[in-house]
């Protein structure tokens, strides 16, 4: 809650010789005319229009001149009432239209792009998937061909060890590599 109101003191005859021990800082009085406030110790009239603006007072019908500092919008310079011809909404409505198709053409460029690298990904991923499958088929050959080697090695080891006889009258069977194994049979080399 406030600690002190504003008061209003009307029908005050003459401001000039109202005195002071009647109101307080910021009272509001008012004879028929004018509406003043206290300011310290003087009275101040509030109504009547603008007393004062950037340090200009008003002329007899009350108009303050202002200086905007625009000169210029958009090269066009402001008429006697200081007023600036805009441009026609036709000329505006053509430049959003030309943005318009600007933007449609950038995104039909973009578009074009994207899909030619689409097109070239796809490419380089049949020929990444090509490169693959030859190095598998490459690694499998190699693979076969060491197999064998080991083989012909074991073959050409047995053959020597064995002479392609049995070694001796022990209860093992030799077997040439080059010969089936039976199924179930232990082999040792």
């Amino acid at each position: 809650m406030a600690k002190r109101f504003t008061r209003n003191i009307r029908s005050i005859e003459n401001i000039d010789k109202q005195s002071k021990s009647t109101n307080e800082q910021n009272d509001l009085l008012s004879d028929k005319k004018d509406v003043y406030v206290r300011n310290q110790n003087k009275y101040e009239k509030i109504t009547g229009g603008v007393h004062q603006v950037n340090n200009k007072t008003p002329d007899d019908s009350g108009n303050v001149e202002i200086n905007t500092g625009v000169m210029k919008v958009n090269g066009k310079a402001p008429n006697e009432q200081g007023n600036i011809d805009m441009d026609s909404i036709e000329k505006i409505e053509q430049a959003v239209e030309d943005t318009i198709k600007t933007a449609d053409q950038a995104k039909s460029d973009v578009q074009s792009k994207a899909d030619e690298a689409s097109e070239s990904i796809g490419e380089a991923s049949k020929e990444v998937n090509t490169a693959k499958a030859e190095a598998i088929k490459n690694m499998h050959e190699s693979d076969i061909s060491d197999k064998n080697y080991l083989l012909d090695s074991k073959k050409r080891v047995l053959e020597a060890r064995t002479s392609g006889r049995p070694a001796d009258n022990s209860n093992y069977d030799t077997y040439f590599i080059s010969e089936p194994i039976q199924a179930g049979v232990e082999f040792t080399v």
